[in-house]
């Protein structure tokens, strides 16, 4: 009957139970199920179809999740490669996925990778390299740092100059800083207190200001704006703080140091707290650039499309090209020239085939010089000898 087969012991003698991954829905001997299908079980009388992200195994007797890069849409269907351009990052997937701009979908399509350097993608494609006369613009982002500094720090007694810091690991430049401080002491124009940048850069924060004024609590910020926070009153510091804004552009990582010290006795206090607060413009360095961008003028892309090269002396580009010959009769003498320059009078343009100076005009030939003064002084002494002559005679004198 159905679900089972007559025993193959060579006497048909008996029925047996169809095996696990085949099937019989009639008299029929048994059958293997077809290729999407399993049966779990032995005595099968159908075959069951695999979920989505499921197929049958080798034995169709069970079923299996679709791999990594793989995916199965319905029951129907066994697992499949995803198609180009797309993903799974799971097993078992019923649909693939896309990557989004700046990347691709890596070589095992189990998920995305930033393109390259030289290279972009600014949709669901994969990454392509820049156009001959582009670069990759490297997206930057922005990344916060806050830290508070070790206190209290002790002022008081004209202790002598201590220092207190801050590690910072992040690298990239500065893009903005604050220091904020609040301070306990009975006598601020006592108080000297500095900052040095990891680049060696010092900058004094508080020097004898707040004259008699007690404590201080405020941030000093990149701007150098007044500060109206020195004193119980809320007075404002005469010198309206450090312009912090010199540090911009420079390494943010690295120490920090604070420099602080009571230049003078009788009065005491303590700095409670201070932090350093920082904006740093960090670099994509995995790649992943969207697009592409124009060299600024004066450079041209690099062999590989992921910076600029300088122009050579001789050579010139515009923010839209690349490095070109200066024209006739110009010249640039410097690299990174975005323009070349005409000669001044008395001048030309070097013919040693690099253009990228000016000579003054040849002189003529000494001997030649030297006829022609020669001309100049015999010419000078007839005509003088014909008037002394013309004087002496008082008749004229005609020339031969």
């Amino acid at each position: 009957g159905p679900g089972t087969e007559v025993d193959d012991n060579g006497v048909q003698d008996s029925c047996v139970l169809c095996e696990a991954g085949t099937f019989s829905n009639d008299e029929n001997a048994c059958q293997s199920c077809p290729s999407n299908q399993f049966s779990l079980s032995s005595g099968a009388t159908s075959c069951d179809s695999c979920d989505a992200g499921y197929e049958p195994n080798t034995d169709q007797d069970a079923c299996t999740q679709c791999g990594l890069g793989q995916f199965s849409p319905d029951s129907s269907s066994t697992c499949q490669t995803c198609p180009s351009n797309t993903y799974s990052n799971t097993l078992g997937a019923s649909s693939c996925l896309t990557c989004g701009p700046s990347t691709q979908v890596n070589i095992d399509q189990t998920g995305c990778e930033f393109c390259p350097p030289g290279q972009f993608s600014n949709d669901i494609d994969q990454c392509q390299p820049c156009p001959s006369n582009q670069v990759t613009n490297v997206d930057t982002q922005i990344s916060s740092f806050s830290e508070p500094g070790p206190a209290p720090l002790i002022l008081s007694n004209a202790n002598p100059p201590q220092q207190a810091t801050i590690t910072v690991s992040t690298v990239g430049t500065i893009a903005g800083l604050t220091i904020s401080m609040d301070i306990t002491h009975t006598f601020m124009a006592d108080i000297e207190i500095s900052i040095t940048s990891p680049a060696g850069t010092t900058f004094d924060l508080l020097r004898d200001d707040c004259t008699s004024n007690s404590n201080f609590v405020g941030t000093f910020i990149d701007t150098g704006a007044p500060l109206t926070t020195c004193g119980n009153a809320g007075n404002t510091i005469p010198n309206a703080g450090p312009v912090l804004s010199t540090l911009i552009g420079q390494p943010a990582n690295g120490l920090w140091v604070l420099n602080y010290f009571d230049d003078a006795g009788s009065d005491n206090g303590q700095v409670n707290s201070w932090s350093l607060n920082l904006d740093i413009v960090v670099a994509n360095v995995n790649g992943g650039a969207s697009s592409c961008d124009n060299c600024p003028a004066g450079t041209e892309p690099n062999g590989t499309s992921d910076g600029c090269d300088l122009c050579d002396p001789g050579e010139f580009s515009s923010e839209s090209g690349i490095c070109q010959a200066c024209e006739e009769n110009t010249y640039s003498s410097h690299c990174g020239a975005s323009e070349c320059l005409s000669c001044g009078p008395g001048t030309e343009v070097d013919d040693n085939g690099a253009q990228d100076s000016c000579v003054l005009c040849e002189l003529l030939s000494l001997s030649l010089l030297l006829v022609l003064l020669l001309v100049l002084l015999f010419q000078w002494i007839s005509l003088t000898h014909l008037k002394v002559l013309s004087l002496t005679t008082k008749e004229p004198v005609h020339i031969v």
